[in-house]
């Protein structure tokens, strides 16, 4: 099956990466296959493995995304939106440094959470090198590094 064709079903319908799993496709091999066209730095084993797990799982948040995404990828809701005014005390933003996601955005919100909280540094963005949005498969020691650093900060 291709891929394009299995994630535009499983965007577009009632179904979850899991309920690949549970038709009996191999989808883990099948992704990690299409996905890996040389541009991944880990084993195929691994990515293979992380995968099924991952769609191995219970539908949970995934059936919420065609709800909380427009085509193009495009929260209807942004969280820049809903969160200028909470009244969360401390967060970290992590993004790839190719993200899709909109980093500027995670700027301008850490920013005004900031200036909210009377310029504390309360609100942190941390973008890891060398990543896209699959921050932990593209560079997993940035990864780890960066969430080690986030607690450290934490700490003090």
């Amino acid at each position: 099956m291709d891929l394009y064709y299995l994630l535009k079903k499983l965007k577009t319908a009632e179904d979850t990466p899991s309920t690949a799993s549970e038709a009996g496709l191999e989808t883990s091999a099948a992704i990690a296959d299409q996905i890996d066209k040389g541009t991944l730095k880990l084993p195929k084993d691994d990515v293979a493995q992380y995968l099924y797990h991952l769609c191995a799982q219970p539908g949970s948040g995934e059936f919420a995304l065609p709800r909380v995404l427009k085509s193009n990828v495009f929260a209807y809701n942004p969280l820049e939106n809903r969160l200028k005014d909470s009244d969360v005390s401390r967060v970290t933003f992590f993004y790839g440094d190719h993200d899709w996601m909109d980093t500027a955005a995670g700027r301008r919100t850490v920013d005004s959470l900031n200036r909210r909280i009377n310029g504390s540094n309360s609100a942190r963005l941390i973008v890891i090198p060398r990543a896209g949005h699959q921050m932990m498969i593209d560079n997993p020691d940035g990864f780890h590094d960066a969430i080690q650093r986030a607690l450290d900060e934490d700490e003090n």
